[in-house]
């Protein structure tokens, strides 16, 4: 008799293991479907992610390049302004040395 209850109680431990190893494995394809569409929002973030960082450098670049540019107008315009308040300056002294009466402001 007890022959007879240790083969059931092994037989049921089988059983128990099938169920058990069935059930992990309807858990892993579970889980692993859940990975998947996690892995697939996650790559699909850091695509945009990437496009956008690419966009944003592009857009640096051509405002780095648009900086300098200014950057070397302000120079050519204040030489600019320099050159023509030197002359303006040089035209008054001329003025000046050639009509002595405004030099001394008695008119």
């Amino acid at each position: 008799m007890s022959i007879i209850l240790g083969v059931t109680a092994l037989f049921v431990a089988f059983i128990a293991l099938w169920f058990a190893s069935e059930a992990l494995k309807g858990t892993r394809k579970s889980s692993e479907a859940i990975i998947r569409a996690q892995t697939v929002k996650f790559s699909e973030a850091m695509s945009s992610t990437n496009a956008m960082v690419n966009t944003l450098t592009e857009r640096l670049v051509q405002l780095e390049e648009d900086v300098a540019q200014l950057s070397e107008s302000k120079t050519a315009s204040r030489k600019a302004l320099a050159d023509m308040e030197r002359r303006k300056r040089a035209e008054r002294e001329a003025q000046a040395a050639a009509n002595p009466e405004t030099r001394t402001g008695t008119g």
